[in-house]
């Protein structure tokens, strides 16, 4: 609403006098849908960004990203080594893994609840608990290396012979599982054994954990022999094994993610919080008093773990309720605090975005942002109730598509540097990840891979925005007028009221737009409850400024609404006001 009185009049002059005056939106600000508004905020908006602040101008095109004919429906993306992991469903309801394009035939145990979590080189996979090796080579080239367990085990042995030595226990396996150098084993079963002295053989219980010091022929462990020599005792013989050997990783983990060089995660069996050795995701249960030490805490909280972020300083885990932080370097000085906030709602874990040291969620009030104190809600202003967010991130954006309370979908976009919200489109994302500064996400229906930023290729790869086939798309082209996406926009101000102190006034707006190539602009005006009205019709917007006069008939209140096709920008919104009659507008 214009305010005379914040344009310097005073209430006497406006009482005495019948001045002329012009309020002028210098800028247009984002949506909101409170009870009270300030000038150049919207009550809805489509597609329109804040890319121009102050001006206002519709979103950037988008395109595809090149995948397979085959498949049919991507379920899982992240970035390593600049390219992009995928998991996806092929037209055979096959569970399969891409990497750069590249299907690798190798990753055959996927299903569609699998989820992906890159370390170092390797790309780790859950609830297989598995990891394939993926090493950068000279000139941004890679190689695809083997896919492993994350877990290994000798299970059922027989009579296991265990040598001691003055410096070392070794047993030989038929063929060794997986296990590596420094590994955490643990050994369960029994021994049987010929005590020092004794003619009599003895069997005892054995459940012991060591670590491996060395594999020799590849299936021979070299083990402390300090663990078997506090079972049996100094000098015993023929000692022998008979269980099973194992290195395994915690059950079940809902939520894991890499931070500092370990891979973190929550496990809802256990209501606990895990941590593998420094730089080694197959070990878990590695205690040694050192800094490459594994780490767990049980938490006393109650509530199911709902999601998980990294911050600068700590990593978090999330409830509903309550976040889980957890600092330090190094296991001796792993600190954990648990506070009473809005976490995490139920359903929304893939709205946990870290943008410019500021983590962005959704609640069970909204939006929350957390910049290292207590997190604060920031979506008051959108008015409206939804969930299931899904979230991405592209510079100092942020991507929400939200389910909303009719089921339907809208994808709001946070500017962080402008705090200003926006609606683009009824999009709904299934996942996002980052490649460099590109943002892609995987649309829930089609084979369509989108993504948020340029993308430069040739131009007879291009394809309309409408075609839903496995090919390359451009977003933002390098030359923008080759971009084949046309954007249909609209923005609703006001409501605008005629009284200013209980007095009538009469207006009219100017708006001031400019285009570029073939745009088409309408104006429509709604008097007071009424309906939307058609004022002014523009196919072909000049690409000079234009000053588009708007006059409404005699109101209480009105409201206008802007909608267009193509690259156009709105500049400015000019109220023009007078207190009494019409006349001298």
């Amino acid at each position: 609403m214009a305010n005379l009185v914040s344009a310097g009049y005073s209430n006497q002059s406006l009482g005495n006098a019948l001045y002329k005056t012009e309020d002028r939106i210098i800028e247009f600000k984002g949506i909101s849908r409170r009870s009270m508004k300030d000038d150049g905020e919207m009550v809805d908006a489509l597609n329109v960004t804040a890319d121009a602040y102050p001006s206002l101008r519709p979103r950037r095109p988008r395109g595809e990203y090149p995948i397979d004919a085959d498949i049919f429906r991507p379920i899982r993306i992240i970035a390593k080594f600049e390219r992009l992991a995928m998991i996806a469903v092929d037209d055979d309801n096959h569970v399969n893994f891409y990497y750069d394009h590249q299907k690798i035939v190798a990753v055959n145990d996927l299903t569609p609840d699998s989820f992906m979590v890159a370390i170092h080189t390797k790309i780790c996979f859950f609830p297989q608990k598995t990891y394939l090796e993926i090493f950068p080579e000279g000139q941004g080239g890679y190689r695809i290396g083997n896919y492993l367990s994350m877990e290994a085990s000798a299970e059922n042995l027989s009579d296991l012979t265990v040598t001691i030595s003055n410096e070392d226990a070794r047993v030989t396996l038929a063929s060794n599982p997986g296990f590596k150098y420094d590994d955490a084993v643990n050994l369960i079963g029994t021994l049987s054994y010929r005590p020092s002295g004794s003619s009599t053989a003895q069997t005892m219980d054995c459940n012991a954990s060591c670590m491996v010091k060395e594999i020799v022929n590849n299936n021979t462990l070299v083990l402390p022999r300090e663990t078997f020599i506090e079972m049996t005792g100094q000098g015993a013989t023929e000692i022998k094994f008979s269980g099973d050997i194992t290195r395994t990783i915690p059950a079940n983990l809902d939520y894991v993610i890499e931070w500092n060089n370990r891979l973190w995660g929550a496990s809802n069996d256990d209501n606990t919080v895990y941590a593998c050795k420094l730089g080694d995701p197959t070990n878990w249960m590695y205690y040694q008093s050192t800094g490459l030490d594994s780490y767990a805490a049980t938490q006393g909280t109650d509530g199911v773990w709902t999601g998980a972020a990294v911050y600068s300083s700590h990593i978090i885990f999330f409830k509903e309720f309550s976040m889980c932080r957890v600092y330090g370097t190094a296991p001796s000085n792993y600190q954990v605090t648990n506070t009473n906030v809005y976490g995490v709602e139920k359903g929304s874990a893939l709205s946990v975005v870290t943008v410019n040291d500021t983590v962005f969620y959704k609640s069970t009030i909204g939006i929350m942002a957390y910049s290292g104190g207590t997190p604060v809600c920031i979506s008051d202003a959108l008015g409206v109730s939804f969930a299931n967010v899904v979230a991405g991130t592209e510079n100092t954006k942020y991507y929400a598509s939200c389910q909303m309370a009719d089921g339907g979908y809208e994808l709001y976009v946070y500017d962080i540097g402008k705090s200003l919200w926006y609606r683009e489109d009824p999009t709904k994302f299934r996942a996002c990840a980052n490649v460099g500064d590109r943002m892609y996400y995987i649309t829930s229906e089609g084979s369509q891979l989108m993504c948020g930023d340029d993308v430069f290729c040739d131009p007879l790869l291009m394809c309309s925005a409408s075609d839903t086939s496995a090919r390359i798309c451009v977003i933002n082209p390098q030359n923008r007028a080759e971009s084949m996406e046309e954007i249909e926009w609209m923005a609703e101000f006001g409501p605008f009221h005629e009284f200013i102190e209980s007095k009538k006034i009469y207006s009219r707006i100017l708006l001031r737009a400019k285009a570029w190539g073939e745009s088409s602009m309408k104006v429509y005006i709604a008097l007071d409850e009424g309906d939307w009205m058609l004022v002014r019709s523009y196919e072909h917007v000049r690409t000079k400024g234009e000053m588009i006069p708007i006059l409404p008939r005699r109101c209480d209140r009105y409201s206008i609404k802007l909608e267009g096709k193509g690259d156009c920008e709105i500049l400015s919104l000019t109220r023009k006001v007078r207190q009494g009659t019409t006349g001298d507008l």
